[in-house]
């Protein structure tokens, strides 16, 4: 015989089942909003994890475009550039960048942000020092390079940021720079001491003669 105590604990360790089909229905439906609340809370998570990720990889010194070719993943309205390990010919490898000096000049800065974009790239962004001694090491032999040359650091009215989005930290004003009354900015040539000046945007000639570009992907 079995004694009433142990059928007692037998009924505790077998599970409730339900008594009929809307107990069945609740019970599938709280299933169902965990798994839910599961995917919604992973995939947040990942969300997550990317943005910080991406703003890690930005902010990164040797890591500074949309457009076809362009390899770019937009964030928070900004473009932010892909690391890139091989460039077509005539561009340049840098620290995942690709960098190219157009053969031509006597551009406006909206121009020479053109001439960058159908290329898929974006005018060149000056994160660090090394990156300003690659581009006047490697490009210096360009007849165009020995000329003032836009870059990619504009003001919008809401301070200065490069076309990448980037928020501008280094920095290699010139003497009296930047000024207000001007929101487009050029670096100069070796000789010149490559600092960077404020200009009209639709400038296309200065005291040094035309002004080429660099892009950058």
């Amino acid at each position: 015989m079995i004694e009433n105590s142990n059928i007692s604990e037998t009924e505790k360790e077998i599970p409730m089942v339900p008594s009929n089909q809307s107990d069945v229905t609740d019970m599938s439906t709280v299933g169902s909003h965990k798994e839910i609340l599961f995917e919604f809370e992973n995939d947040s998570r990942n969300y997550s994890e990317t943005v910080d990720m991406i703003s890690s990889y930005s902010s990164h010194p040797s890591n500074d475009s949309s457009t076809t070719g362009l390899n770019t993943t937009d964030i928070s309205g900004y473009l932010m550039p892909q690391p890139q390990n091989w460039c077509d010919d005539g561009w340049k490898l840098f620290r995942g960048r690709c960098y190219i000096q157009m053969n031509d000049s006597n551009y406006t800065y909206h121009e020479a942000k053109k001439k960058c974009m159908n290329v898929g790239a974006l005018l060149v962004t000056i994160v660090n020092e090394d990156v300003t001694e690659f581009l006047y090491c490697n490009f210096s032999a360009n007849f165009y390079f020995k000329h003032p040359f836009w870059i990619g650091l504009s003001n919008d009215g809401k301070g200065w940021k490069w076309s990448d989005g980037t928020k501008l930290k280094y920095q290699l004003w010139g003497k009296n720079e930047p000024n207000t009354v001007y929101s487009c900015v050029f670096a100069e040539t070796e000789k010149n001491g490559r600092n960077w000046y404020t200009a009209n945007c639709d400038d296309t000639i200065l005291h040094d003669g035309v002004i080429g570009c660099v892009c950058q992907q």
